[in-house]
């Protein structure tokens, strides 16, 4: 999530608030000299104040503009909040970012021994490719939101390739009920049928080590 413009106003709420609290000093050192304060620097002190006001709100909106609702710190907190809520989410967001990465990563390096299965699944590897690329990119982080789903797809594809059946009813029905899920985001038959004959391996594996002439999509991968 790029906060350029919420550290931007952090930055300037605390540069007028030091500004504010040495020119109140100032004021309340003549004060007790007994000195009147002049009406101009006193309507310059308002107007300070106004600005922080303003310089205030900006920040809190950005912080509105970057934190889901339901962590976004009560209307009139103290910046320090704003501030504290921010850093958790963008370190949270980070994380998640890493996480589809390398799922993405990995979907990318799925390989087959038959060009039929491997040329089903080219597209939607081109497809993350282009999302890994874009994840790269600050200013698609600040306009698209990553989360558990972002990936999703891809994710279950990877469960496909790396469980099994299973011997016993539960196992079977466990193994199924992914499949359909599989299907719902792959509905090619081609691939469906690569899952099942377990024509699909991660490249770098052991299962993908002995494939000598496997087939993987071109121009997908990483540098």
């Amino acid at each position: 999530m790029n906060d350029r413009k919420f550290q931007e106003a952090v930055l300037h709420f605390q540069q007028m608030m030091q500004a504010a609290t040495l020119s109140l000093e100032e004021m309340l050192s003549e004060m007790q000299a007994g000195k009147l304060i002049p009406r101009k620097e006193a309507s310059d002190y308002q107007e300070m104040i106004a600005a922080l006001h303003q310089c205030y709100d900006t920040a809190a909106a950005e912080a509105g503009r970057i934190l889901p609702e339901s962590i976004l710190p009560a209307a009139g907190s103290d910046l320090a909040a704003y501030q504290q809520a921010v850093t958790q989410y963008n370190m949270e967001l980070a994380e998640k970012v890493c996480a589809v990465k390398r799922i993405l990563e990995q979907f990318v390096r799925v390989q087959s021994q038959f060009s039929v299965y491997a040329d089903a699944l080219c597209s939607y590897q081109q497809q993350a490719a282009s999302l890994l690329e874009q994840l790269q990119d600050p200013e698609y982080l600040a306009d698209h939101s990553v989360d558990d789903n972002t990936a999703k797809p891809q994710e279950l594809f990877l469960r496909g390739i790396q469980e099994t059946p299973g011997d016993s009813a539960a196992e079977l029905e466990k193994w199924e009920t992914l499949m359909d899920e599989i299907h719902r985001y792959y509905p090619e038959r081609r691939i469906y049928d690569g899952l099942v004959a377990r024509r699909y391996v991660l490249a770098g594996t052991a299962a993908a080590s002995g494939e000598t002439t496997a087939e993987i999509c071109g121009d997908v991968l990483p540098a």
